[in-house]
């Protein structure tokens, strides 16, 4: 009896194997790009599909590169041309003044990137209520000034803060109040102080930014304040502040 020929083994694979590999490589290399794009920037995503559109590609129908009114602009963090020396030594006078006058509780100054902050409490500048300044603030800002005046800072502002309390007459909101306080300290810093107008300016916030819950009469002494911030020309965008609450 005559053996069965074995049929020869093919060298290639199916032609469906070929193209169900195909099919997984492409799913594979799709995935792995959304794994890509996940961790990257948003802002930096956008920005790339964007040149993409101003291409001759498949995107070359939409010229406009996309922008959204919501899209957030990424901010440039600029280094103080204020010499650390000058800063510390600014930061220093302020303590030792505080020290001194034995008001510590009332005045205090803070260290920020941009600068100086002195943060005085408004009763010490003002008393229970109004916008003019005592005798006593008089003595503190004369103080201020001697440091301030010739410091290596060129840019000086004045914030005006309130608590959540009815301001008194004539004033018919805190935002007012709050204006009218941060423009007394400028004014006697021109007047008395001698300062550059150009280098000053001034922010009301009402009784919107507090430092503490408006729940106690301790919280809103401490709310009700003037601050008194200290930064270069290099963080001239800096303010208007905006912070979330």
């Amino acid at each position: 009896m005559a053996r069965k020929k074995k049929k020869p083994v093919c060298p290639y694979s199916p032609s469906w194997m070929t193209t169900f590999a195909d099919m997984n490589m492409l799913l594979l290399t799709f995935f792995v790009l959304l794994l890509s794009m996940a961790t990257l920037d948003e802002v930096k995503i956008r920005e790339a599909f964007g040149s993409l559109q101003g291409s001759d590609g498949i995107l070359s129908v939409a010229r406009k590169p996309i922008v959204s009114e919501n899209m957030p602009i990424p901010r440039v963090i600029l280094t103080p041309s204020t010499p650390k020396e000058g800063k510390s030594e600014i930061y220093e006078n302020v303590q030792e003044l505080i020290q001194k006058t034995e008001k510590s509780d009332v005045i205090s100054v803070i260290d920020k990137p941009e600068g100086v902050s002195i943060r005085i409490v408004g009763s010490v500048l003002f008393g229970n209520s109004g916008d003019a300044l005592t005798d006593e603030s008089r003595i503190l800002l004369d103080n201020l000034l001697s440091i301030i005046k010739n410091s290596p800072y060129k840019l000086i502002n004045i914030e005006g803060h309130t608590s959540d309390l009815t301001p008194p007459a004539p004033w018919k909101s805190n935002w007012e109040l709050s204006a009218a306080r941060a423009s007394t300290v400028l004014t006697y810093f021109i007047d008395k102080g001698r300062i550059n107008p150009g280098r000053l300016s001034m922010t009301a916030f009402g009784e919107y930014h507090p430092l503490l819950p408006n729940i106690s009469q301790r919280n809103r002494g401490a709310n009700d304040r003037v601050e008194i911030n200290l930064f270069s020309s290099d963080y001239s965008d800096v303010r208007p502040r905006v912070t979330e609450q």
